[in-house]
């Protein structure tokens, strides 16, 4: 599950920031004439009638616009022609920007180049960086080049690299030359005892057996990066037969086709590889700024003098929900939802998508009543590559994706978060959701963070664990946090093991790692 700003879905439609590097992709607004289309107000949620109650929690969005049926280069290629000496990133921090046209020059020159260096359509490239201009051309460049781009998160280590590496049998890797402290050539070096002796695109070692090219997108020109071929000297190899493959790909690539690699958080595992298409991601994109309702250009009527305004957080932010799997976002709120609905809920499915709550039987539970969330539209992934076993697992036979997120809907279609089915505790028969137990402890003055999970119990089945941090400075004790709890909530809900910690077990992305707090109160209480 995955709570994300509104503002940066996906690489097509983004407002990304890392360090003092602000980059922004206008992606949306450029396919189409400048129109406002008011699109917030025509989706809405329906089980047979835009004015009936829901009864169970099922529905679908209506929404009056078409799929775009393109492929990503097919779709670029289109903007171009219609807006080509309009920006299309601004890269503040190294002052680089480039119109469409210039743009779209690039992406050519860097897919002639990998098609130059012999890579095939369906083979897999990674790029492995924090936000720059070389990530975007290279997102659009194996678009077109028939290639699939696998996303390397910047903050793995090496045997996160490695295993991704391997997982899906990446031939080639872009990357840059460091992020904060990590240097990844010596972390790729590592694994690849043989790269600073290698001829680029003759790279071979047996721990990851598919990877033959390494390149660097570094600005660091006084260092040398043997073994690999520069960003730049690869955008310039291409030639004219290259060039004219790339015409002829763009009429033999299909919209369906895989595109994107993007892993998954690991939180209860290996990370698995979560395959994308041109046709998952494009609309993703498009249906997320349609819903945003953002103007495309916007001319300053009057020009007036203020003073400083003080600085303030808006906590209603809008938000919106989606998994990897899903393109990733699956729900979102309005700009003119109720202010209370948009800071409880996740709003409603995406337009032309379905969404179902269903109980341990999968069947389809009454309004405001909690269950698993699944969803069925364009935005589904393709499956997890190279494993079918885990694909099945979590897509049925009839196309529903099932999220493992617990949910309720309510009678107008708005979604409401509650946890994960695999955290949910069943201690005696009782159904705990650990967040209402999370909630309530936040409201401890001395706790700062606290995650709840549940450990066997010989009598019970499961009792409620506690694994609280503190504030700076704050001392507390179990019954102290207990007390606390009494007469609040059911005497079910208050923790029997409570833990004081310093730091959470995360994966690289920041999510607790749930199922090693478990393992880990098990082997300390020898449960």
């Amino acid at each position: 599950m995955a709570a994300i700003s509104a503002r940066g879905p996906s690489i097509l439609n983004s407002a990304a920031k890392c360090g003092n590097l602000r980059f922004r992709f206008q992606w949306i607004e450029r396919f189409s004439k400048p129109v406002s289309f008011g699109f917030c107000k025509s989706v809405r949620c329906s089980s047979t009638s835009s004015h009936e109650k829901l009864q169970f929690s099922y529905c679908h969005a209506i929404s009056s616009k078409r799929f775009i049926g393109e492929t990503i280069g097919q779709r670029l290629d289109m903007t171009v022609e219609k807006f080509p000496d309009r920006e299309a990133y601004v890269c503040s921090e190294d002052n680089e920007r480039a119109t469409f046209a210039e743009f779209q020059g690039e992406v050519n020159s860097l897919a002639a180049g990998l098609l130059a260096m012999g890579f095939k359509k369906g083979d897999r490239v990674g790029m492995w960086g924090p936000n720059m201009r070389e990530w975007v051309i290279t997102q659009f460049a194996t678009a077109k080049a028939g290639l699939i781009l696998v996303n390397i998160n910047p903050a793995y280590q090496t045997p996160e690299l490695e295993y991704a590496l391997k997982k899906v049998g990446c031939k080639a890797i872009i990357m840059a030359d460091r992020f904060k402290t990590q240097d990844y050539y010596s972390m790729l070096t590592h694994i690849v005892h043989e790269l600073p002796q290698s001829k680029p695109g003759d790279l071979f070692n047996e721990r990851v057996p598919d990877l033959k090219l390494v390149v660097m997108a570094s600005k660091d020109h006084q260092r040398t990066f043997s073994g690999t071929m520069s960003f730049q000297e690869l955008m310039e190899i291409g030639g004219t037969e290259e060039r004219k493959k790339l015409e002829e790909l763009k009429n033999e690539l299909q919209c369906d086709d895989p595109i994107n690699i993007q892993f998954t958080s690991g939180t209860t595992g290996n990370p698995k590889g979560a395959t994308l298409s041109h046709h998952n991601i494009l609309n993703n994109a498009y249906y997320v700024g349609e819903i945003l309702d953002y103007e495309n250009q916007v001319l300053l009527q009057n020009m007036y003098s203020c003073s400083t305004l003080p600085l303030f957080w808006d906590g209603a932010w809008k938000i919106c929900y989606g998994l990897t799997e899903t393109s990733p976002v699956t729900t979102q709120t309005l700009m003119d939802d109720p202010i209370d609905l948009r800071v409880s809920t996740i709003g409603h499915v995406h337009p032309n998508n379905e969404a179902k709550i269903v109980d341990s039987d999968d069947r389809v539970v009454p309004v405001n009543t909690a269950g698993e969330i699944c969803f069925r539209g364009y935005n589904v992934m393709l499956g997890y590559w190279d494993d079918k076993e885990k694909t099945d697992a979590c897509i049925d036979p009839s196309g529903w994706f099932h999220s493992g997120d617990l949910a309720t809907m309510d009678e107008n279609g708005f979604i409401k978060i509650i946890g994960r089915i695999k955290d949910l505790i069943i201690r005696g028969g009782e159904n705990i959701y650990p967040t209402e137990v999370e909630q309530f402890l936040y409201t401890h003055p001395k706790i700062q963070d606290v995650q709840v999970i549940g450990v066997p119990d010989p009598r019970l089945g499961e009792e409620v664990c506690a694994w609280i941090k503190l504030h700076a400075g704050e001392t507390a004790t179990p019954e102290e946090i207990k007390e606390f709890c009494k007469g609040e909530i059911s005497h079910f809900k208050i923790p029997r093991y409570i833990k004081f910690i310093d730091e959470f077990p995360l994966t690289v992305t920041g999510k607790v790692k749930k199922f090693v707090m478990r393992e880990k109160t098990k082997e300390e209480l020898n449960l």
